[in-house]
């Protein structure tokens, strides 16, 4: 009998050999099941399929991607045809609906001239999702529908009232129901800036990185942005592309880096407590 080593040799060569032969990589397909599945709860994750042409087992990129690319059309065109089949549209129509019965709602600024994905809606939208935060020291609670649909209600209004962390009566700063800066409610998301210089270098970064701006831009040209929400909800989309990043920015030998990371994470974690805390108080 043939040792060990001779035997895992001769099945590994057997293994490229099949491979070689078949266009497709199962593992791959499943992959893009996967991903395509995703893409049925949140159809702007879509645009996230660069990524598997760079990462995934396959071989070759043109033999990633039409694996991936296999697997993901099989949930995507069923649900297509269920949209076909219960509205007649290919993309359903309630988004559409959504639009037309929001444009009364002047202060979140919805264009009825523009379409529902437009970008000529990023700048307003980027400012929602990267400049936004709480109201500090605020007069009232106020909300972004104005006062004709939600009158602000004033704050600190008893005599000797003093501001408090987590109190609704008087509190030190309110979120904002437009949404907050995704850098401020998650500021871990800073730890995938060491991972640039891999740019061109890693299969893996390339692709996150691309994926992330893809589906980033499909979400921000949206005409909304997720209200009522603490944080940037549509950052959901691109977090599975997101998160293997930050992990490896948050790695490497530099002490100074690691504990920069802990310090990171510990923040998004606190930081978004505090905004789940006032989300509750705020009947959010």
């Amino acid at each position: 009998m043939a040792p060990a080593s001779a035997r895992r040799g001769l099945a590994a060569g057997l293994r490229r050999e099949v491979d070689a032969f078949l266009p497709l990589d199962g593992r791959q397909v499943l992959v893009g099941f996967l991903f395509g599945l995703a893409a049925t709860a949140r159809l702007p994750v879509i645009a996230g399929a660069p990524f598997f042409v760079l990462v995934g087992p396959g071989g070759t990129w043109q033999r990633r991607a039409l694996s991936a690319g296999l697997g993901a059309s099989i949930p995507v065109l069923a649900l297509f045809a269920y949209n076909v089949a219960t509205t007649g549209h290919v993309f359903h129509p309630g988004y559409e609906y959504q639009y037309q019965r929001e444009q009364g709602y002047t202060t979140l600024g919805y264009r009825p001239d523009w379409s529902i994905e437009d970008v000529r809606y990023l700048p307003q939208n980027l400012r929602i999702a990267f400049l936004s935060v709480p109201d500090i020291l605020p007069d009232a609670r106020t909300y972004a529908l104005g006062p004709q649909f939600s009158p602000d209600e004033p704050v600190c209004t008893e005599p000797g009232a003093t501001r408090g962390l987590f109190d609704r009566d008087c509190p030190l700063a309110l979120p904002r129901d437009i949404g907050t800066s995704l850098l401020l409610t998650s500021p871990a998301y800073l730890l995938l800036l060491p991972t640039l210089r891999r740019w061109g270098r890693s299969r893996l970064v390339t692709g996150g990185i691309i994926a992330i701006v893809l589906i980033a831009v499909l979400d921000l040209a949206h005409f909304s942005q997720g209200w009522v929400q603490w944080g940037y909800r549509f950052s959901n989309d691109f977090a599975p592309f997101a998160i293997p990043l930050v992990a490896l920015g948050a790695q490497g030998r530099d002490g100074r880096l690691r504990l920069a990371a802990y310090v990171l994470v510990v923040l998004s974690v606190l930081i978004n407590a505090w905004g789940v805390v006032w989300g509750n108080l705020l009947g959010w």
